[in-house]
């Protein structure tokens, strides 16, 4: 009687302890899924980071672009301003050596 009563409380002792360690298999599995759902998420917003940055410095690129277009176009309106007032004082002289022969 006392090897049945010793084998029936060794039983349970090991249906108690499968039972512990199938709840540490699911608590463990449970944490390593969020886990990776927080990696996941950690991948897709350091995605959507590269993304914005990419888009940022393509902004930026083509803001630098515009302003050195309309700087050269500045620069070139002053050569030709330069060039007409150079032809208009020439003009000027001209006419003062033709006034004043």
């Amino acid at each position: 009687m006392k090897r049945i009563f010793i084998i029936g409380i060794s039983a349970l002792a090991i249906i108690g302890c499968d039972r512990e360690k199938a709840e540490i298999d699911r608590q463990t599995h449970e944490e390593k899924q969020a886990l990776d759902s927080e990696k996941r998420d950690l991948d897709r917003a350091t995605a959507q980071e590269k993304k914005q940055v990419d888009v940022n410095a393509k902004i930026e690129k083509a803001q630098i672009e515009a302003r050195q277009q309309s700087e050269k176009a500045q620069l070139e309106a002053d050569k030709k301003k330069a060039d007409a007032e150079a032809q208009a004082e020439k003009k000027t002289v001209d006419i003062k050596r033709r006034a004043n022969p």
